[in-house]
């Protein structure tokens, strides 16, 4: 995926984690929705799960809603010092599919 932009700066003191994570733009009839509290909705990519897997399982969780069309927009690199992680946030559009799933309120990592 395209590097769009990093935050923060690198310290060659630190072995970072990587945090790969997503965050999703939804959209519908030509607008855009910024839900879950004004920020993107999406979260931490768990081990051996894809992206798309991904967002499924966070909008689920955070929304309760499915999407389509997920298309890729490109990567945000962010050094988290006090952390030690770089997080990998990986960006997308996506078209609103249904909503009233099962909503479960996201889990803090």
């Amino acid at each position: 995926m395209n590097i769009l932009a990093t935050i923060g700066q690198l310290d060659p003191a630190i072995q970072y984690t990587d945090r790969p994570t997503v965050k999703v733009v939804i959209k519908k009839d030509n607008k855009l929705l910024i839900l879950n509290k004004g920020l993107l909705p999406g979260g931490g990519i768990d081990p051996g799960e894809s992206d798309h897997d991904a967002i499924t399982r966070e909008l689920q969780e955070e929304l309760g809603v499915t999407v389509k069309e997920v298309q890729e927009i490109g990567t945000v690199v962010q050094y988290r010092n006090l952390l030690d992680k770089k997080y990998l946030i990986n960006g997308y559009t996506a078209e609103l599919e249904t909503t009233g799933g099962a909503y479960r309120p996201s889990r803090r990592r």
